[in-house]
């Protein structure tokens, strides 16, 4: 946005909720100055229930940048989003921008450089007790796998994995955590857990197994941000002993999807059982903006 609230351009990453751009960027410029005659300082962020919006201010232009992200995102991210895009911006359009006329056009361009460069990757924890399947899991998605530290120097496994056919959502990162090492240690793994998009609870189907896992739901309840939590019911291939999807469903009152990791066509099945949890992911953001918004 330039000084006076003109919206030179925007990208929305999911559903476009908000109709009138402009009315934004005049309503956001008008917070920043404010700001600044009140306190003499420039604003950094604003933090809403649900949402931050997080500015920076290139001085030499006189321009205003923002990007809008969820409160449970971690800001410094975001930020580092934001002034990669600002730096961006300015190298492409900074001589239109110096004698800019208003017409926001000029910029269309720049959809290439957000598409490919602005979204925040989705945070997947993959959990569950040994020998459940989730290493298994973890192979059937495409993507090099590396031992990574998070800040707190704990070792998880990662994996990038790019995905295609959703908007907004280009890029999860999945990890893979013991069920019984994020229990015993819930201080260590605070982090984690505030900060994981989705989590996917990987069961035998087993009875033993269930009853653990039903203890380890109530754990997390009380430690994650997200309501996005679902149970991979693996082993589905042997009847003699694996609970039905729909009856641990009932039994946890947990999404379940029913797995067999050693069948013909289990790769393509979990990226279809994938798909899904990301759809209602998608509409469920757009829902929660679009009430917030209004």
């Amino acid at each position: 946005m330039s000084a006076g609230g003109i919206l030179c351009y925007s990208k929305d990453f999911f559903e476009s909720i908000i109709q009138d751009q402009d009315l934004v960027g005049g309503f956001l410029t008008g917070i920043s100055d404010f700001t600044k005659e009140v306190t003499g300082d420039e604003i950094k962020s604003i933090k809403l229930k649900n949402y931050r919006f997080i500015y920076s201010i290139s001085s030499q232009l006189n321009y205003i940048f923002v990007i809008v992200v969820e409160i449970n995102d971690q800001e410094a991210a975001a930020r580092s989003k934001l002034e990669l895009m600002q730096h961006e911006f300015i190298k492409r359009y900074e001589n239109i921008l110096r004698n800019w006329n208003g017409d926001a056009k000029l910029f269309d361009g720049f959809d290439e450089f957000t598409n490919e460069f602005m979204y925040l990757p989705l945070k997947v924890l993959i959990t569950g007790e040994e020998e459940v399947g989730k290493n298994t899991l973890l192979d059937l998605l495409d993507g090099e796998a590396v031992l990574e530290l998070d800040d707190d120097l704990n070792e998880s496994i990662m994996k990038e994995v790019s995905m295609t056919t959703h908007p907004g959502i280009k890029q999860c990162n999945f990890r893979i955590k013991d069920m019984n090492q994020l229990k015993n240690n819930p201080t260590t793994y605070k982090s984690l857990l505030r900060t994981t998009d989705l989590i996917m609870i990987v069961s035998n189907s087993a009875a033993s197994n269930l009853s653990r896992v039903r203890d380890f739901i109530h754990f997390l309840k009380t430690r994650i941000r997200t309501p996005h939590l679902y149970i991979i019911a693996n082993f589905q291939d042997l009847d003699q002993f694996a609970f039905e999807p729909e009856k641990i469903e009932e039994s946890l009152g947990i999404k379940t999807y029913g797995f067999s990791a050693i069948q013909p066509g289990s790769k393509a099945k979990f990226n279809e059982i994938l798909n899904e949890i990301l759809e209602g992911i998608i509409s469920e953001k757009n829902s929660s903006f679009r009430n917030n918004v209004s």
